[in-house]
């Protein structure tokens, strides 16, 4: 499911950078780049507080963020989510089959 909804996503912000002009065009090609790490850096969030069994203060930390201050908060979910992708991709590719 949440796949679908990051399928979606990007292909609506490819449409809005085919039709929007200039700056807008430039965010529209941004948000598709960071669309699919973002949801994976959310999904390490919650993974980590899972994981670690943090207060849920911190979910609700994030998700603020992202309102307040949405430039910083992505691309830190962006960095989380590719380096989450890339660790996991490494773990799993060591383990015998």
């Amino acid at each position: 499911a949440l796949g679908v909804v990051a399928l979606g996503t990007a292909v609506y912000a490819a449409g809005m950078g085919l039709v929007q002009q200039d700056d807008r065009r430039f965010f529209a090609y941004l948000f598709i780049s960071h669309a699919s790490l973002v949801l994976v850096g959310l999904g390490a969030v919650h993974r980590k507080v899972a994981a670690e069994q943090w207060n849920a203060a911190w979910l609700w930390a994030v998700y603020v963020s992202l309102v307040l201050v949405a430039p910083a908060t992505v691309a830190l979910l962006a960095a989380w989510g590719f380096v989450d992708n890339w660790a996991r991709s490494r773990t799993n590719a060591a383990r015998p089959a």
